[in-house]
């Protein structure tokens, strides 16, 4: 057992990649890590991918959450969890997104490089609409986040 400081600045007691206070960890560069962040996918319709990829993120600790079509009208910062924003009373009900959207919520600069990393190592292939959440996209819908990436996307020239 060794005492070791995670990503968040605290420090915790350590035994064979696991903190004794029961939270999740993983290893980062040699350290023990408590991930407490959250990956959302929206429109994940191929089942062995998104297997693939989600069999990549369980070893991080991470949460994952597939988000339902009809949730597409309310604000991903509430769909990441955060209770300060509220849900909106409408479904969504028209069509789907035009691609695979993947929201990272809560995770450190270190901790998205390693989702990604785990992404890239997954065999689920490219996934081109990432995103962060921020204060900035919180209170977006999902269809409002969507077209901001795409737009991004295609402004690069991937």
């Amino acid at each position: 057992m060794w005492k070791g400081q995670a990503l968040d600045g605290k420090e915790r007691y350590m035994w064979k990649g696991q903190a004794l206070d029961g939270k999740g960890c993983c290893t980062w560069k040699g350290w023990v890590v408590a991930m407490k962040g959250m990956v959302l996918l929206f429109h994940f319709l191929e089942k062995d991918r998104k297997n693939k990829l989600i069999r990549a993120l369980l070893p991080l600790r991470v949460r994952i959450k597939e988000i339902a079509k009809e949730d597409y009208l309310q604000p991903v910062g509430y769909l990441s969890g955060n209770k300060e924003i509220p849900p909106v009373g409408t479904k969504y009900e028209g069509e789907g997104l035009e691609g695979e959207l993947l929201l990272m919520a809560g995770l450190s600069s270190p901790q998205v490089d390693m989702v990604l990393k785990a992404i890239r190592k997954s065999g689920a292939g490219p996934i081109p609409y990432k995103a962060v959440l921020t204060p900035s996209n919180q209170s977006w819908d999902v269809l409002k986040l969507f077209q901001e990436i795409k737009a991004e996307h295609e402004a690069m020239g991937s």
